[in-house]
């Protein structure tokens, strides 16, 4: 069922943060307007979301919760890569490196430097791209970060993809063993082995599974894949490994 929007806000959402407002729960105000933002932006809101994440941003710095403002800075460097603003979002994920490096959390740090390894791709930077991947790897192995291997993994593939395509399958087909959101990974491993290497059949089952959870959940992300595999898979032809 689709979300319901009152000026781009959720209405449960925006009570919560009067209440929270209203009674100073400074803390509580920034975390749930960091969530409204991570919201807006999977419904395809940008602004809105760049506008909340700004003012969670603000609130976390005013009381020092410094891993928040890391994490608010690295949402928002999500938010400038996605619209393609990518020097934008370089600068917002250094000033979020910054800050992991001094709380020195390896659980967080290793998501953000396979975020900012994805950004190198998408600037062509495949060097640079390549090297934080591995060390996002190395440390998600660490801490056992399953998410961020999944992440990082598929980005090993889209850079294994401009070389040596057969590594990139090898890679995917790896990924189908070890996923434990069996779903949702697996959708996204489909959309990956038809854009890196050209599979209808991988396509055909994406589009399938994006359609069905886009009746559910309107997401801007499944939107967007569904349009690429509408428009494309027919072709049989696949997309640019930079393109996320």
């Amino acid at each position: 069922m689709a979300v319901s929007l009152n000026g781009g806000w959720p209405l449960p959402w925006k009570k919560a943060c009067a209440i929270l407002v209203a009674i100073g729960h400074r803390s509580g105000e920034a975390i749930t307007l960091g969530n409204m933002g991570v919201i807006l932006w999977r419904m395809g809101e940008p602004t809105q979301a760049l506008t909340r994440h700004g003012a969670a941003l603000t609130l976390d710095e005013d009381l020092g919760n410094w891993d928040c403002v890391a994490r608010h800075l690295s949402n928002i460097g999500i938010v400038h890569a996605d619209e393609g603003r990518y020097d934008e979002a370089m600068t917002v994920y250094t000033r979020a490196m910054t800050v992991h490096e001094k709380l020195n959390i390896p659980f967080h740090r290793c998501e953000l430097l396979v975020r900012k390894a994805r950004l190198h791709l998408l600037r062509e930077e495949v060097d640079e791209a390549r090297r934080l991947n591995e060390e996002g790897l190395a440390v998600a192995v660490q801490v056992g970060r399953a998410d961020t291997l999944f992440e990082g993994r598929l980005l090993a593939a889209r850079l294994a993809a401009l070389t040596d395509p057969a590594a990139a399958r090898q890679i995917l087909d790896e990924l189908a063993t070890t996923t434990q959101r069996a779903d949702a990974q697996a959708d996204v491993r489909n959309f990956e082995r038809w854009r890196l290497l050209g599979d209808a059949e991988a396509a055909a089952a994406a589009l399938e599974r994006y359609e069905a959870a886009y009746a559910q959940v309107p997401d801007a992300r499944y939107r967007r894949r569904m349009d690429v595999l509408g428009n494309l898979a027919a072709s049989r032809r696949p997309a640019s490994p930079h393109r996320r």
